[in-house]
Formats: structure tokens, sequence, C-alpha cells
């Protein structure tokens, strides 16, 4: 028999070398700035496009002579995207340490002492706590 293979394998080129595999199978990743740069346009197209509607609104809401209605628009809008984004963020926080004190990854003794200022009091000095008294709390 031949000891050949029977697929011809791609050389190396010196770009591959260092990896040592051919040079279709090798990521480049991208520079950091180039993805900074990415992340920052992608944003700016995002703001642009949500502010062109406000300002459209604001344009055609002065041409009618209710400037007024648009600004109280706007801020009741702000207001209650502020009081549902502070509720949210309060359930997800304490959703969030309740998960984290009642996990048992998280109670090695390795972790380090910043964390037991999220623990509760009851926690760190060993009192037994029911599932129960979480749910009627």
């Amino acid at each position: 028999m031949d000891d050949k293979p029977a697929y011809a394998e791609k050389p190396l080129t010196p770009a591959s070398k260092r990896f040592g595999v051919p040079v279709d199978n090798v990521v480049f990743p991208l520079p950091r700035w180039l993805m900074f740069t990415g992340v920052i346009l992608v944003a700016l197209v995002i703001l642009d496009l949500w502010l062109a509607g406000y300002v459209e609104k604001w344009l055609w809401m002065r041409e009618i002579d209710y400037v007024g209605i648009f600004w109280t628009l706007l801020s009741v809008q702000c207001a209650i995207g502020g009081v549902a984004f502070i509720f949210a963020f309060g359930f997800l926080w304490v959703n969030l340490r309740r998960a984290v004190q009642n996990s048992t990854a998280f109670r090695a003794e390795a972790i380090s002492p910043f964390w037991d200022a999220f623990r509760p009091k009851s926690a760190q000095i060993a009192l037994s706590q029911s599932p129960t008294l979480w749910v009627f709390r």
C-alpha cells in the first residue's frame, strides 16, 4: 500500500506556522480600537435614530403651536420610564441578592470578605432560615 495520505494538505504559510494550522482555520481577532470604534458608531446611529423621532415631533408640535404639550408628554414619558427602571432594577437587585445568599457555590471559605457585607446577618451567624419565611414576608 501507499503511505501517502488520500488528501492534499495545504502547506503552512509563515503567518500560520506559529499556530501550526493552515491559514483557513485561523481566526484573527480584530484590534481593540476597531471594536471600540464600531461599538461607538453603532451606539451613535441608534441614538441618532431615537433622537430624530423626538426632533420631528417637536418641530411638528412647534408648527401647530403645541410646544407646551410636547414638553408635558416628554416629561411624563421620562417620569414613567424612570419609575419603571427603578422598580425593575430593585426587583432584579433583590432577586440576585437572594440567589447569591441561598446559593451553595458562594458559601465556600475562599470567598473574599467583601461579599460578607451583602450577606444577611442571620446567614453570617448560621441561623436556620425557612424557605416559607421568604415567600410570606
